[in-house]
């Protein structure tokens, strides 16, 4: 389908926008550009120009955060064995890696459980809960997941388990039974772009803010902005405020690849481990590799790469991801042209604004990548499910016209469970009969 090319109206720049371009030392037409992106002061430019690390937020402006680092750090002193439960794309991995990191730089014990994408599912399930109650956990710590996963909380709770939740995903109309929760979704947040943080962002406010908490000489945080900058380009999250400044300083330490980690994960995608990557060559080239991990195997590759203490440790598991990585493309390619096909026949008989696509031998994995390439081609918004151990599971993305994390909300009787934004959603079906009507 051809782009849709939507040209903004043209706005007059203000008289005072001279203004703005002398106090800032850049000429009048950068100026008139930064006006059209919708900066519509000098500090907002200023920001845009200058994403320097004292313009972050402080920790206390993330909802939930203060409660949560205080409830982290009593824990920690009563010694409780902690879990970090992630999940299985980069912005989970690389969550999960943060805390480990920071954990063991500050010698704590954690542990970390990220689900097997075909056998568990996405966020938390209860024999998980169950198996780390019987290795002791006291504390789960979730990151990138878990502010719609009642059930598993509330048997954790049963168990004995603290639970804190740190997420960014939008939450359902329950909240599960937590000691604390930091999402920015949740609210209230005044700070500009502070809502848009991925699951990585968050959780590196909660390390900073432990970081302050906890006793003896405090970390230098920046050394983790290589993962935050990793996580939260591969989740795309918008490029505005907080994630531009935490962006633009994460290249900077993958450029540099002091973790050997992303060192050898930058050999194996072609580049050598010193190359200064731009935001484009993060996301085509070190994310789906991560990614690669979780969508055909298990994504536990890609968080013991992300740890490697050393390039002899790294590089077998960064050739491991890149392995799969290929097999991924290929196993992509079938579906892409299988899934394309099948929307191009629905669309001759009908205009329907959406599709549901539907194979039984697709691969779970790798159905939101084909969901996205539908999606490019079609313009429209599309569900992509396949049969997955028993259930009829799927990925969706949409369109900026249509939030398909509300739209699916209205057929929420229709699954088991779901989640996700407004743009990208995962679900599963409560009963393989509610397949019918859901491609109706």
């Amino acid at each position: 389908m051809p782009k849709r090319w939507t040209t903004p109206p043209a706005t007059p720049l203000p008289p005072q926008a001279a203004q703005w371009a002398d106090a800032l030392s850049i000429s009048p037409f950068l100026a008139q550009l930064l006006w059209q992106r919708g900066l519509d002061s000098a500090e907002a430019m200023d920001l845009f120009l200058n994403p320097g690390l004292s313009r972050l937020p402080q920790p206390t402006e993330l909802p939930g955060l203060d409660q949560a680092a205080g409830h982290l750090a009593a824990s920690l002193g009563s010694n409780a064995r902690i879990a970090v439960w992630g999940d299985y794309d980069v912005d989970g991995v690389t969550s999960s890696a943060l805390l480990l990191d920071f954990f063991q730089q500050r010698e704590i014990e954690a542990q970390a459980y990220l689900p097997h994408r075909s056998e568990e599912g996405y966020g938390l399930n209860i024999p998980g809960i169950e198996l780390l109650a019987k290795q002791g956990v006291g504390l789960l710590l979730t990151v990138d997941c878990g502010v719609s996963d009642i059930e598993p909380i509330a048997r954790a709770r049963e168990l004995g388990m603290d639970v804190i939740v740190t997420d960014h995903h939008l939450p359902g109309d329950q909240a599960p039974d937590v000691c604390a929760m930091v999402n920015p979704k949740l609210g209230p947040c005044n700070v500009p772009g502070l809502t848009d943080l991925a699951g990585v962002g968050v959780a590196f406010y909660l390390a900073a803010a432990l970081n302050r908490r906890l006793p003896g000489e405090p970390l230098d945080m920046r050394e983790f902005l290589d993962l935050v900058a990793l996580g939260s380009l591969a989740d795309v999250v918008p490029l505005t405020n907080v994630n531009r400044i935490l962006v633009k300083n994460g290249l900077l330490k993958i450029s540099e690849a002091k973790r050997p980690g992303i060192a050898a994960l930058k050999e194996v995608a072609g580049f050598t481990a010193g190359a200064d990557l731009n935001s484009t060559q993060v996301v085509f080239g070190l994310g789906p590799r991560i990614n690669a991990a979780g969508r055909l195997d298990d994504a536990r590759s890609a968080l013991d790469l992300l740890l490697s203490p050393d390039m002899v440790t790294a590089r077998p598991y960064a050739e491991n991801l890149n392995q799969m990585n290929k097999a991924r493309r290929k196993i992509e390619d079938e579906i892409h042209s299988e899934a394309l096909e099948q929307a191009q026949n629905i669309l001759t008989d009908d205009s329907r604004a959406g599709l549901v696509l539907y194979a039984p031998h697709w691969r779970s994995g790798v159905v939101g990548i084909v969901a996205s390439r539908v999606v490019e081609a079609m313009y429209r918004p599309t569900l992509i499910l396949c049969d997955d151990n028993g259930s009829i599971k799927g990925s969706g993305r949409s369109i900026p016209e249509c939030n398909i994390h509300q739209a699916i909300t209205q057929c929420a009787d229709l699954c088991a469970h779901f989640g996700g934004h407004h743009q990208a959603a995962g679900l599963t079906l409560a009963d393989p009969d509610h397949l019918a009507p859901l491609m109706d």
